[in-house]
């Protein structure tokens, strides 16, 4: 079992999705970033999608998006090393879905604990 922690800035109005409805905001993002960890692990569990607004009434006003989830690793060949690979191909594949949905996007973080 893998804990995936995953942190995004979202800087700007977003017209797709608007972050003012959070639940529904963070649903959305849930499923999605479901459907992207499912490409990669047997099993997810996402156990927390917050948004947090952040500078209100500064230049950089905007959202911090944090996901956590539980997953459980396809292969038994996997090694601890792939970690990395794999944070690396999850922060592309996350901040291109995201980007569609929310405009433009950083993905600060990706982590894959053991």
């Amino acid at each position: 079992m893998r804990i995936v922690q995953i942190c995004i800035r979202r800087a700007g109005i977003c017209l797709e999705l608007p972050l003012d409805d959070v639940d529904r905001a963070e649903a959305v993002i849930e499923d999605l970033v479901g459907h992207i960890l499912l490409e990669f692990f047997e099993e997810i569990l996402v156990d927390d999608v917050s948004i947090i607004s952040c500078g209100e009434g500064t230049q950089e006003q905007g959202h911090l998006i944090f996901i956590r989830a539980r997953c459980t690793i396809k292969s038994a060949s996997f090694q601890k090393h792939d970690d990395d690979f794999l944070a690396l191909t999850l922060e592309g594949c996350v901040s291109c879905a995201l980007a569609e949905l929310l405009g433009e996007v950083d993905v600060e973080q990706v982590s894959i604990d053991a």
